[in-house]
């Protein structure tokens, strides 16, 4: 069981973030929603493409080949191979 001082607490909080309750508030959320969605398929899109596209490499896929040839000899028979 929990103390009243508690209880008061949470209701008082329930009903400051029960979201909002004009038209203008609820649209305002609505346009929000719509352009995090919008972002989130042009990322996905832009990904996807990237990932398709045999040209283009990741940053990490750039390092790993100039780490492995900084290490001398070592990192040349890695990046071959033959190691």
């Amino acid at each position: 069981m929990i103390s009243a001082r508690k209880l008061r607490a949470n209701r008082a909080n329930a009903r400051a973030s029960s979201g909002p309750r004009t038209a203008d508030g609820k649209a305002r959320i609505a346009a929000a929603q719509i352009d995090r969605v919008r972002v989130q398929r042009a990322r996905h899109q832009l990904r996807s493409r990237a990932l398709g596209n045999p040209d283009v490499q990741s940053p990490a896929a750039v390092k790993m080949p100039q780490a492995l040839l900084a290490r001398g000899a070592e990192g040349e028979a890695q990046l071959l191979g033959t190691a």
